[in-house]
């Protein structure tokens, strides 16, 4: 039960990520991933930019996990709370609103 908890949770694709950027560009001819935030690592953002790739999460409607994919490097973030996340990532990444915030 555990090992199968785990790998719902992400933590194998946390490693395997990385691996995968450089078949992403040249395989895909992706220009960027997004993933969910719980998937963000440095080693992600880091395998990302050295295959020219961007990084976006998604959704990141608590301040605690924008601040952390921000600090992984990410370049954008997908959010439904703007403000709230933008005073604790007050200048990069990027903040795409999601429908709520932007309908209102």
């Amino acid at each position: 039960p555990n090992d199968t908890l785990a790998r719902l949770a992400g933590v194998p694709w946390q490693r395997l990520l990385p691996r995968l950027m450089g078949a992403v560009r040249d395989d895909l001819g992706g220009c960027g991933v997004s993933v969910h935030h719980a998937l963000v690592t440095p080693e992600l953002c880091a395998a990302a930019r050295a295959n020219g790739l961007t990084v976006t999460a998604w959704t990141c409607n608590e301040p605690e996990v924008a601040r952390r994919v921000a600090e992984c490097g990410v370049d954008m973030i997908t959010t439904d709370r703007v403000q709230a996340i933008r005073r604790v990532v007050p200048t990069r990444p990027r903040l795409l609103a999601g429908s709520r915030e932007a309908a209102g």
